[in-house]
């Protein structure tokens, strides 16, 4: 008998939402981050935008999903008590060039159905919908939620080496400890999913010691731009208030 149905490496945010969608769905499972805490790499050292898609290339499936979750995240960020911050976005031209960019992100706008509208004074480009939301907030809301639906999150639980055999996966942790499971989700971010039968990449920083444990041919690794972002206390407060 496995430890549990599914280990979801990784506790950034897409981990943590594969978490709260397997515990939804009655399925056990346990999520392993290596870290002290969730959300410690990119998913809690980004700007936080929830992005409208009114610049995403029309016909796209990036775009396709942007649009969707726009439609539908509302009533998850309330549901998680996440806080959100509906500040709209602005784009002012400051020449001749930025004018003609502005002209042609409104004609994308209205391409994806977009709301935006073009200032008559100063040509800026208003974006009503963008707003801004707590990454970190967020993806420890997604793993609370995940642990009262009745799923298990570990912290200190680097997976090191995965073995596969007639029962399943067992997952070598450091320290010497060892998890067992019927199915290993990735969400910590290596990049090769076509590589193995037992573990699921789904995207994010690259982890070596997942690659060579998992792989059986050359890696692809997805590495996200990082940048450094700092939380004011006048912030918190626009954000919460």
């Amino acid at each position: 008998m496995p430890d549990t149905t599914v280990a979801v490496i990784g506790g950034g945010v897409v981990g943590a939402a594969v978490l709260f969608t397997l515990a939804h769905r009655g399925i056990a499972a346990t999520l392993l981050e290596a870290d002290t805490g969730l959300a410690y790499g990119a998913s809690g050292t980004n700007s936080g935008v929830l992005h409208t898609g009114f610049d995403a290339k029309p016909g796209e499936l990036e775009t396709a999903l942007i649009l969707r979750a726009a439609r539908v995240r509302d009533p998850v960020l309330d549901a998680l008590g996440v806080p959100v911050l509906r500040c709209g976005a602005e784009l002012a031209p400051s020449t001749d060039a930025e004018r003609a960019t502005v002209a042609g992100l409104a004609e994308n706008a209205r391409r994806n159905g977009v709301p935006v509208h073009v200032r008559a004074e100063g040509g800026a480009l208003v974006v009503p919908g963008e707003s801004i939301t707590d990454p970190v907030a967020y993806t420890l809301a997604l793993a609370d939620a995940a642990v009262r639906a009745g799923a298990a999150v570990l912290t200190d639980a680097r997976v090191e080496g995965i073995d596969q055999d007639a029962d399943g996966l067992t997952l070598h942790l450091a320290e010497g400890e060892q998890l067992t499971c019927s199915v290993a989700i990735n969400g910590s971010g290596f990049g090769d999913a076509a590589s193995s039968a037992c573990v699921y990449g789904c995207s994010g920083r690259s982890n070596s010691s997942l690659v060579s444990a998992t792989s059986t041919s050359e890696p692809r690794y997805i590495t996200p731009t990082r940048s450094e972002m700092y939380l004011t206390t006048a912030r918190l407060w626009a954000m919460n208030r």
